[in-house]
């Protein structure tokens, strides 16, 4: 399908967009997150963007937080998935670019994310916006994988 991202517009979540954006994670990963998963965040201070296509709706979405350490703030990309017949259309680029926004807004200078040590496509994605391997998680995934820790530098 065509989604040019001049067509589409990222904005803040509303409750009735969950299903759609579950219905995303689902076809979007192998070990998806479960609905209840997806409440509890929200429970802890995450936030939710969507992207949304004039139309077809939503068709992607970001799920981030800001965190304060002792010597930073922090961006943490905590999910981030595009519908598949809309994904390589720079939609996945608008989402990360609003989650950084997002996060400089609310004075972060550091944004981070887990990975997939298996998902070469998505490192690649963040390599390509600037994000570098800080480290790794030792059975970070449910199906004890290993998660790589990408950081950028925000400002």
């Amino acid at each position: 399908m065509q989604a040019p991202v001049s067509e589409v517009t990222v904005r803040d979540f509303r409750e009735d967009d969950l299903r759609r954006i579950y219905e995303i994670e689902v076809l979007s990963f192998k070990y998806p997150w479960s609905m209840r998963a997806f409440i509890a965040v929200q429970n802890m201070g995450a936030k939710i963007v969507v992207a949304e296509h004039r139309n077809y709706g939503v068709i992607g979405f970001a799920i981030f937080r800001v965190e304060r350490t002792r010597s930073a703030i922090l961006g943490h990309l905590m999910n981030i998935a595009v519908h598949p017949e809309f994904r390589r259309k720079g939609i996945g680029s608008l989402l990360l670019r609003t989650f950084e926004e997002k996060c400089t807004s609310r004075g972060a200078e550091y944004a981070y994310l887990e990975v997939r040590i298996s998902n070469t496509a998505a490192i690649s994605f963040y390599k390509k916006h600037g994000y570098k391997i800080w480290g790794v998680r030792k059975g970070y995934y449910s199906n004890g994988e290993d998660a790589l820790i990408m950081i950028k530098r925000l400002r």
